[in-house]
């Protein structure tokens, strides 16, 4: 899939959303831990992407106006269409107010073994339809999801669009031999 195509964005209204492509696979510049710099034997996105979807909690990094670095738990949902990570917090978050000066952000599955950080730019809307009801069944049993439906619905939806991403495992074996870049 190539170029971009443009979709709503639920109830926040029309919004342009770029679909994009498959990513570039690279080696990250880390010669000095083995790693070697041919994309040979490195990660195919489809092992970033589900442990993305499978993940429960992830580790949000926004920076503030002043430069300072903040780093909080979100719980989250990687969608395909439009692709990238969405979370919802307070529309009145930290978050949101650094996203609204400095739109990079950084995105980590909880996994410290199998390791993704996904690097990226964040837009906060109104709501998000999809990512919301991709939310319900993830965390909230069914009898709670009409509650939850308007909980979500009351808060700010973000969406991190990815740059570039990083995959390591944290093992002696495959540490060097998988250590992978991905680049949108």
């Amino acid at each position: 899939m190539t170029g971009f195509v443009l979709s709503a964005c639920g109830e926040a209204g029309p919004t342009a959303w770029f679909t994009l492509a498959m990513p570039a696979i690279e080696r990250p510049a880390m010669t000095d831990y083995g790693v070697p710099t041919e994309p040979a034997g490195a990660l195919d996105w489809s092992w970033g992407r589900e442990r993305m979807v499978a993940s429960r909690n992830y580790w949000v990094v926004t920076v503030s106006g002043s430069g300072e670095p903040f780093a909080t738990p979100v719980w989250g949902v990687w969608l395909d269409d439009p692709e990238g990570f969405w979370f919802g917090c307070s529309p009145n978050a930290a978050k949101v107010r650094h996203l609204a000066t400095n739109p990079q952000v950084t995105v980590m599955a909880d996994s410290t073994v199998e390791v993704v950080s996904v690097h990226g730019i964040g837009t906060s809307v109104g709501t998000h339809r999809a990512a919301v009801e991709a939310m319900l069944p993830k965390y909230w049993k069914p009898e709670e999801f009409e509650v939850s439906r308007e909980f979500l619905a009351g808060n700010a939806m973000v969406h991190v669009r990815p740059t570039r991403a990083y995959a390591i495992i944290e093992t002696d074996e495959d540490f060097s031999a998988k250590a992978t870049r991905w680049v949108w």
